[in-house]
């Protein structure tokens, strides 16, 4: 049983594992909490450059074991059940411990994981704090604090090293903040996440590709439809009629839930592709819409943003759960088990119950990486489609389905980190 704390900001609550999955988002209507969000997970997927070997880690539900276990990298045999911990912390804390308020130190301050035990292969950095008299380490008695975003946070680190439920993992260290605003705004609705994904191995990967699971539960579960927003980077789940019935249902209220990319892996330099959607090919804009080219001398470096989408029926078949890596490396490239591409089938409007499920037996149509994407489309051309489809999910699909928001390819070599973000 992994350590959970919740956190619980205007709108949405949230619990989080220690091993970073958050388990049951829920907002606040007609008086109580009503699911938006069953469960997610984080996937990564890629090859050893020198063996050719597909290397992969994909936390679902722990029915099988843990893919991710909790902590950093580490030597220590006591290092998962040492770092079973998640911590929170609250801004107005902070500002009261930084404005001399209190009589003593919180617990979450001085429980912040900033450094690891070196002396059993741990970073000696971990999690971000404030050094208030810059000597390099973390002494709450001295004034530092954590660094956080938003008005809450809980923040988590976790590791595929220890912990595996099939094939060989890729000895990344993952560091997740789950925060909120408390702003009067559309903020109010959002849940924030960001993932600093750090190589710990001597493995240089390629052909890599992440994904970030999201199992979409809206208050009665079995009548959601999902769909992905190309030019927002976004998948999302709605109603599939105008009424969310039953004990746990919104009613007429009926709900929606989108995940968004906002940050996203470094491209492959100069692949002539505008990774990120924003008209500018190998390079990036700046605060005034300049196209800069990139420059691995000064960091200037493109982000893969939603390259693609999948979703998946909680069943078996081709359509269904993966099992061995080869299905999770399928699934983050857009494609069914069995390697068939996800096809446009028989696009025929919102709320037409002649869409087809994007599995096509013979592989034969328009294969494209986004699972629904409606009316939507990639103005750049960078990826299919380029025009309107009108591809929906038919409101008869009323599977219980995962999806997937997902990013790649693109390389990570030994030592090597970046970050993902993105809003519920």
């Amino acid at each position: 049983q992994l350590e959970v704390d919740s956190i619980k900001i205007n709108t949405l609550k949230a619990h989080v594992y220690s091993d970073g999955g958050i388990w049951e988002m829920q907002t606040f209507d007609d008086s109580t909490y009503k699911n938006l969000l069953f469960a997610d997970g984080f996937w990564v997927a890629g090859f050893d450059t020198n063996t050719n070997t597909l290397h992969q880690s994909a936390q679902t539900y722990r029915q099988g074991g843990l893919d991710f276990v909790p902590g950093p990298v580490s030597n220590d045999p006591n290092a998962t059940t040492n770092w079973d911990k998640v911590y929170r912390v609250n801004l107005q804390t902070l500002t009261n411990f930084k404005n001399g308020n209190l009589q003593s130190i919180p617990q979450e301050i001085t429980d912040w994981p900033a450094h690891g035990d070196t002396t059993m292969g741990e970073a000696y950095y971990l999690a971000p704090f404030v050094d208030v008299n810059n000597d390099g380490q973390y002494v709450p008695s001295d004034g530092d604090y954590p660094k956080i975003k938003g008005d809450e946070a809980i923040y988590t680190i976790f590791n595929d090293i220890n912990g595996r439920t099939s094939g060989n993992g890729l000895g990344v260290e993952v560091h997740s903040m789950v925060y909120g605003y408390k702003s009067g705004g559309v903020e109010d609705s959002i849940l924030f996440r960001e993932y600093r994904v750090i190589n710990r191995s001597n493995t240089d990967y390629s052909d890599v590709y992440l994904g970030i699971l999201a199992d979409f539960d809206l208050g009665n579960p079995l009548d959601d439809v999902t769909g992905t927003e190309i030019s927002a980077n976004s998948i999302y789940a709605y109603n599939a009629d105008g009424d969310d019935e039953g004990p746990v249902g919104f009613g007429q209220n009926v709900p929606a839930c989108g995940m968004r990319m906002l940050q996203g892996p470094p491209a492959p330099l100069f692949d002539g592709l505008d990774n990120d959607k924003d008209g500018c090919i190998d390079g990036v804009r700046n605060a005034n819409g300049v196209c800069i080219s990139e420059n691995p001398a000064n960091g200037i470096r493109e982000q893969i943003l939603l390259s693609g989408s999948m979703y998946y029926n909680n069943t078996f078949g081709y359509q269904g759960n993966p099992n061995v890596p080869l299905d999770y490396y399928n699934y983050l490239q857009s494609k069914w088990i069995n390697g068939n591409n996800l096809i446009i089938e028989s696009p025929s409007g919102f709320g037409s119950v002649q869409n087809g499920d994007g599995y096509v037996a013979n592989n034969i149509g328009t294969s494209i990486p986004y699972f629904y994407p409606g009316d939507s489309f990639d103005t750049t051309g960078t990826y299919e489609p380029s025009a309107t489809t009108n591809w929906y999910e038919s409101p008869a699909n009323q599977h219980d389905k995962r999806c997937l928001a997902n990013a790649g390819p693109f390389s990570i070599n030994a030592g090597q980190q970046f970050t993902i973000a993105t809003a519920y």
